[in-house]
């Protein structure tokens, strides 16, 4: 749920905070990047602080990723039916939506059987898969209206700002956790 969010967060706010005249600043880059990850270092702190671990069988979680695989075959066909029929903003708000209700029925409900434990999140992540599958479509969307309002198709530099912010994010998350745990717990 956290790269959902985030992934949210780089489409829609950075290109607004990063693009001078339609060009990116380096400065800004930089900045949002150092941002980010701050962002990022304190909601990994509290999903640590927060989580109870519920699973310990590695044949039950082997069986539940690859759920994960089935989950992709069953959804991409329903995706394409309802974007067409409802749009791509729709489809991705109602898939996260519904992940995230499911998602507060788990951390609310002190489930201890691992069979149900294991139904209710791959319903919760059928939800968060239209999320992301349908965030592809939005990029695309964002590519097409650079066009329309440029009249130049920068698909390759609206990618690459894209993807560079968010490996920029994770550089410098990976820097502030290790000094966290350095810091706190004397980890290397």
């Amino acid at each position: 749920m956290g790269a959902t969010i985030s992934f949210q967060v780089i489409g829609m706010v950075v290109p607004l905070v990063v693009f001078v005249s339609n060009r990116p600043n380096g400065d800004r880059v930089s900045l949002v990047g150092i941002a980010l990850a701050v962002i990022v270092l304190i909601c990994y702190i509290l999903c640590y602080k927060l989580t109870t671990e519920r699973v310990h069988d590695a044949k039950m979680m082997s069986a539940f990723y690859g759920l994960g695989i089935i989950i992709m075959f069953m959804i991409v066909p329903m995706v394409i039916q309802l974007i067409k029929r409802l749009g791509v903003k729709e489809v991705a708000a109602g898939g996260l939506l519904f992940s995230a209700v499911m998602y507060l029925i788990l951390f609310l409900l002190p489930i201890t059987n691992v069979y149900l434990y294991l139904v209710l999140v791959f319903i919760a992540e059928f939800g968060k898969n239209f999320f992301l599958y349908t965030l592809w479509a939005m990029v695309n969307d964002v590519i097409d209206y650079h066009e329309y309002t440029t009249g130049i198709r920068e698909v390759a530099t609206i990618y690459s700002v894209y993807m560079f912010i968010g490996k920029l994010a994770q550089a410098y998350l990976h820097v502030v956790q290790m000094a966290y745990n350095v810091i706190c717990f004397w980890y290397v």
